[in-house]
């Protein structure tokens, strides 16, 4: 799985170098904002470097998250032009929590709920591993002293 990602990113930047190659020989350009591409008559090359790095940014996000490009294009615009920005803004969840909160079909329901049940289960494991091995290394440093008791319960 590691090794498709890989390959599916090397795809995407080619393509994005082919993009940036074409959009900065015309008069017209291309930004992306807030989960949008937006294009003007502007003809600036800084402009059009822009987007491609924005959008392997985007896309590295969304492969975080383990969703596409798409889903969390459409993630951004929920969180910036809907209630749902309103309302989740300061929530720090998982956007496909998010997602799956504004779907309007089951079968995304479904899709976007799963991967934020494992991405969950992934961060507890980690959260778990880091707690007994920060408990285990407490204990090779310290290993004379007694733990602390907190209210008398062991």
């Amino acid at each position: 799985m590691h090794k498709k990602n890989i390959i599916v990113m090397s795809c995407l930047l080619s393509v994005l170098f082919f993009i940036n190659v074409f959009a900065s020989s015309e008069t017209q350009t291309t930004q992306y904002q807030n989960g949008q591409i937006n294009t003007s008559g502007n003809d600036s090359v800084k402009e059009s470097q822009e987007l491609p790095h924005a959008i392997a940014l985007a896309s590295l996000q969304a492969q975080s998250w383990g969703m596409n490009f798409t889903d969390y294009q459409h993630y951004q615009q929920l969180m910036s032009d809907t209630k749902y920005g309103t309302y989740y803004k300061d929530q720090s969840l998982d956007p496909n929590f998010v997602l799956a909160i504004a779907a309007t079909n089951d079968t995304d329901y479904q899709r976007y709920l799963t991967q934020a049940a494992r991405n969950e289960h992934d961060r507890d494991a980690r959260e778990f591993q880091v707690n007994r091995d920060f408990h285990n290394k407490i204990l090779e440093l310290y290993p004379n002293e007694k733990p602390v008791l907190v209210g008398g319960q062991p």
